[in-house]
């Protein structure tokens, strides 16, 4: 087996705290060992699979400058964390940075799509994780659901239920990191991550003026306000998380 060589393997749901771990210290590793020996120890399984180690891998070959052959691995190795951690912002962060670095050459980045399908179904990814990765690259077309009822009011259970039933929910973190673009009223980097996702919550989707920009965007959408019975309730459950 070459050192750009990958065994796929069956991991359990992981945390974004456990992939954030496992990153950084497959990224010490790295430091220390060398690229060829890191990259070995990892396909020859010498270094403990996990998702963050291929999503640190797969980010290392698949990074911007990097050649052809190093793409191809780096996209089977971010593949594998994918199929088992569509949902954490991180690796879907990840991915669409690769594939952005491929965007001044159509060809090669067709290419690497229909590759990163293939390894996700040798991975055995469910239906939903194809669907999240297309929606990544492409955006949905689906009608959106955006649960607008402030924190702490059910809006997670929303989408906890709304997931069951298979529809793409947004990853919450990167939603929150454009509260500055809702401060200064714009709402184009909104409209823009709505269209990549089927369902929403809390920051920005729950505050002043965001819902109507939404509405003017996506003109089929529903808009789900929950609310607890009384301020002091609402007040108690806040208190719990600060």
């Amino acid at each position: 087996m070459s050192s750009l060589e990958v065994v796929e393997n069956d991991m359990p749901p992981i945390s974004s705290t456990q992939v954030n771990q496992e990153y950084q210290q497959a990224s010490r590793q790295f430091s220390e060992m060398g690229a060829e020996d890191f990259i070995q120890g990892v396909a020859s399984n010498a270094i403990k699979p996990s998702v963050g180690a291929h999503l640190f891998l797969g980010s290392v070959l698949a990074g911007p400058g990097s050649n052809k052959a190093n793409n191809t691995t780096g996209f089977r190795f971010l593949a594998m964390a994918f199929a088992e951690s569509s949902h954490i912002d991180g690796v879907a962060g990840c991915i669409r940075s690769a594939f952005g670095a491929l965007a001044s050459n159509p060809v090669d980045r067709d290419e690497a799509e229909l590759a990163f399908n293939e390894h996700l179904h040798k991975c055995n990814a469910s239906e939903q994780v194809f669907h999240r990765f297309s929606a990544l690259l492409h955006g949905s077309l689906h009608n959106k659901v955006f649960a607008v009822g402030f924190n702490k009011t059910g809006t997670t259970s929303v989408l906890m239920a709304l997931a069951e039933l298979g529809i793409l929910t947004a990853p919450q973190q990167e939603a929150e990191r454009m509260f500055r673009d809702w401060a200064a009223r714009r709402f184009d980097r909104i409209i823009d991550f709505a269209s990549r996702y089927e369902a929403f919550q809390d920051i920005p989707f729950s505050l002043p003026y965001t819902y109507q920009a939404l509405d003017q965007a996506f003109p089929d959408a529903r808009f789900v306000l929950t609310v607890r019975t009384s301020p002091d309730e609402w007040y108690d459950l806040a208190s719990e998380v600060l």
